[in-house]
């Protein structure tokens, strides 16, 4: 019985080392030195058709910023942008009181604007440092205020954070800048001329 005309097709492109049409690519010669055709994929630089590798149960996961995290960051943008230059303005200002409530109320804008709608933990732990930033420079005027004689000379440094916290605490009471009236209460115990001395100070608190 005679072979199709396919089947002989066939078994001539396999006795000529082809499939399809195409040279069959062969394999080296383990034993022969490197002699031999490489096979293409071997011929391809290293990792160029690989799959991405899957990431394993030991493999660290990159650290997304946690909420504090976040909202130290808007605090400090704010800072920088609102209350940094008010700071070195209350330092050349000629009247230091007014450039201590000026302070005082930027300050005050960001906690009510920002962080008070953000958190109510108080101040992030990675915002520290603007804080004590902040009262350390606001001491300065202070001290030029009393040098001046427009503020009490019993007010300390270590009164301020707690003034500002007192107005901060009137927040949650009023949403539409009722802070400013505390603010101004604020302002009239600054000033000199008090009608009794303040009760002293607490240890470590000078």
């Amino acid at each position: 019985m005679l072979a199709s005309p396919r089947a002989g097709v066939t078994e001539l492109r396999r006795s000529a080392g082809c499939s399809h049409g195409r040279p069959a690519q062969r394999r080296a010669d383990p034993g022969g030195g490197g002699r031999g055709v490489r096979p293409a994929a071997a011929r391809r630089p290293a990792g160029g058709d690989r799959p991405p590798r899957r990431r394993g149960p030991g493999d660290a996961v990159p650290a997304l910023p946690s909420r504090d995290d976040l909202v130290a960051a808007v605090v400090r943008e704010r800072y920088l942008e609102h209350v940094a230059p008010i700071l070195d303005e209350a330092d050349t200002d000629p009247d230091a009181l007014r450039g201590l409530l000026r302070c005082f109320e930027a300050a005050l804008e960001i906690h009510a604007t920002d962080l008070c709608a953000a958190t109510t933990r108080g101040l992030p732990a990675a915002a520290d440092g603007l804080s004590r930033a902040f009262f350390h420079h606001v001491a300065r005027v202070l001290a030029r205020a009393q040098e001046q004689g427009s503020v009490r000379q019993d007010i300390g440094a270590a009164d301020l954070p707690r003034l500002l916290s007192m107005v901060c605490a009137t927040m949650p009471f009023d949403e539409h800048d009722g802070w400013r009236r505390y603010l101004a209460l604020l302002a009239d115990l600054l000033r000199s001329a008090p009608t009794a001395p303040l009760p002293p100070l607490g240890p470590g608190n000078s």
